[in-house]
């Protein structure tokens, strides 16, 4: 059995730790033997189980921390201030309680290098440990956690984070289909307009093109293949009349020695008529 001063002084450092500290850094301290420590530490587990008070020992691993029991967590909460702790510290905290126990090697990779701060900063507020693992260290959710977000245990986390990504899911299914909605009622307003009004002032433009002095691409596409369908015909129409006056031209030039002829011939003829005359009119 431990001396009563030995488990005082290991209390005392427990006491005035508030959180959890390792069997070896609490001999460190009250410059003791490690195997002394963790006697008075059982031994003080013990006393405090079997005493009637509010007070309780537990342990996660190697470390240890005073704690309230059960029975006055409700009571104490009323006075004890909310967590301080950060946005992006709580966001740590969740990557470690989703894969807890964790390895801090993993939760660096998750969260980067500022994880490192978060991770003392949650030590420090008690709600997690780390022990030596390989190279890396393990992390672990200490009582506190548990007490202070009102969990049982690792069971009732993996069913928050269920609930959650549920809840996610359904919202961004909800959130994408509003976009569609959304999407498509935009569509249709463009193509209400594009198919009706367009056709419009494509109609107006072609019984009064002059009156139209801007143009919408499809009035422009509309317009030009309408030209272009009435562009053969107009080129015939002006081959087929240029002919028809080469043609009069022709016939008329083709006319005019003929008429010039026509003209000599009867002056002739007037002339002969003339001198008939003359000389029937000299003879006896």
């Amino acid at each position: 059995m431990v001396e009563r001063d030995i488990k005082n002084k290991v209390e005392a450092l427990l006491f005035a730790s508030g959180k959890f500290i390792d069997d070896d850094h609490v001999a460190e301290l009250a410059e003791l033997p490690v195997k002394t420590v963790k006697e008075a530490l059982l031994e003080l587990k013990e006393e405090f189980d079997q005493s009637n008070g509010s007070i309780m020992l537990v342990s996660e691993g190697s470390s240890w921390k005073m704690n309230v029991k059960e029975n006055y967590i409700d009571l104490v909460r009323k006075i004890v201030a909310d967590t301080e702790l950060s946005k992006t510290v709580l966001e740590t905290l969740a990557v470690i309680a989703w894969k807890t126990p964790a390895l801090q090697s993993d939760v660096i990779k998750i969260r980067t290098n500022k994880a490192y701060e978060h991770i003392s900063e949650l030590i420090e507020a008690g709600f997690i440990t780390k022990e030596k693992y390989g190279r890396s260290y393990m992390i672990k959710l200490t009582e506190k956690f548990f007490e202070y977000f009102d969990l049982e245990g690792t069971e009732d986390i993996k069913d928050i984070f269920k609930k959650v990504e549920a809840q996610n899911k359904e919202k961004l299914k909800k959130i994408a289909e509003m976009e569609e909605q959304q999407k498509l009622a935009g569509l249709e307003v463009y193509e209400g307009a594009d198919s009706e009004h367009t056709r419009d002032l494509v109609a107006e433009k072609i019984e009064q093109p002059q009156d139209i002095g801007l143009q919408t691409y499809e009035e422009d596409a509309e317009q030009k293949e309408v030209i272009s369908e009435e562009e053969p015909e107009a080129l015939k129409e002006a081959e087929d009349e240029s002919q028809k006056e080469v043609e009069e031209q022709k016939e008329e030039r083709d006319e005019e020695p003929q008429k010039e002829q026509s003209e000599a011939q009867k002056m002739v003829e007037r002339i002969e008529n003339d001198i008939d005359e003359i000389e029937k009119e000299s003879s006896p």
